[in-house]
């Protein structure tokens, strides 16, 4: 996101319009694919191992009930589907509407866009960053801890009609979405 927010900045200052901005970024998104491309390009199938597929497959539903039973027993993959479940049905649908926020709620331009979703992204690499340094993890307090204050964050960027306190409303937005 941070650099997505450069990108579409830098674009729409070397070609006038904020739409020429985003195409940019999207040009430089597609280029970006071109690595991945060719790597699968030069893959060799033959080389890829086939795992051992037993005689008579379990049925689906009986995978199912497997999968579900484990997750029951198990409380940091339960918490874990729970609230991927929740803050993706409810949470993240911001990302498709800060542009709409942007624009008619803050009413700025795309520069302004970008550097919304360069502030998000900045705190998205602090939060990402604080995980990885961190010595003690207790998966399931920082799960709900973080799914909370995720949710608040948004909460209080739905109240936000100014540029100067989203900035660091994104950042928690971002830092928390890890």
């Amino acid at each position: 996101p941070a650099v997505a927010g450069v990108t579409i900045t830098v674009g729409t200052s070397m070609f006038g319009t904020a739409t020429a901005g985003v195409a940019f970024n999207l040009a430089i998104n597609a280029i970006s694919y071109s690595a991945v491309i060719v790597s699968l390009w030069r893959m060799d199938p033959t080389q890829i191992r086939q795992p051992i597929r037993p005689e008579q497959p379990q049925r689906m539903l009986d995978s199912l009930r497997e999968g579900v039973r484990y997750a029951v027993r198990t409380p940091v993959v339960l918490w874990s589907l729970f609230l991927l479940g929740a803050i993706a049905t409810f949470g993240l649908n911001f990302r498709i509407l800060l542009p709409l926020f942007t624009q008619g709620v803050l009413h700025l331009d795309a520069d302004a866009y970008g550097a919304l979703y360069a502030s998000m992204g900045l705190g998205s690499l602090a939060g990402a960053l604080t995980l990885a340094f961190m010595s003690e993890r207790r998966a399931i307090i920082l799960m709900v801890g973080g799914g909370l204050a995720f949710g608040l964050f948004e909460l209080a960027l739905s109240f936000s009609r100014s540029a100067l306190l989203s900035v660091p409303l994104l950042i928690g937005v971002g830092f928390f979405s890890m």
